[in-house]
């Protein structure tokens, strides 16, 4: 048993976050909620900055993250588009193609698996692509990345 700081109440230690010991979940959240509300400015760049500072850090495991973090996930992809504004252009010409039947997909060129990613060797040729499962295009950006370096 231990007593919250804020409310004063002897609650279970299980109502307590370890980190913090000195205030009960409820009253942290509660705590939590009015500071955001009252700082947004400086809600939004701790997220942004710490998030581009420290990239490596965060998981980007897509969906879940980004419902949680949409500021973060925001500005992510606002960099990511001014950094390969070819790349960007490049990917959704093929994905407009492919939606209206211009571009087929066919089976990976290595192992036949019928999930697969457009892989660009030239950006410059957005409709030029081979298609490659997610293992085989990884296996190729590590096998190229390593060639370059």
């Amino acid at each position: 048993m231990k007593t919250c700081k804020t409310c004063n109440q002897t609650k279970e230690l299980t109502s307590f976050i370890k980190h913090n010991s000195n205030r009960c979940k409820s009253c942290l959240n509660a705590y939590n909620t009015e500071w955001r509300r009252n700082n947004p400015l400086k809600y939004k760049k701790i997220y942004t900055e710490g998030y581009l500072r420290n990239k490596e850090v965060v998981c980007k495991k897509t969906n879940d993250y980004r419902k949680r973090h949409p500021i973060v996930a925001a500005v992510s992809q606002r960099n990511y588009v001014a950094r390969h504004p070819q790349k960007v252009k490049a990917h959704s010409l093929v994905y407009r193609n492919i939606k209206s039947g211009i571009l087929v997909k066919m089976p990976c060129g290595i192992c036949g698996c019928e999930k697969v990613e457009a892989h660009h060797e030239n950006y410059s040729n957005p409709l030029e692509v081979k298609w490659l499962c997610v293992p085989h295009h990884k296996a190729w950006h590590r096998a190229f990345e390593a060639e370059v370096s």
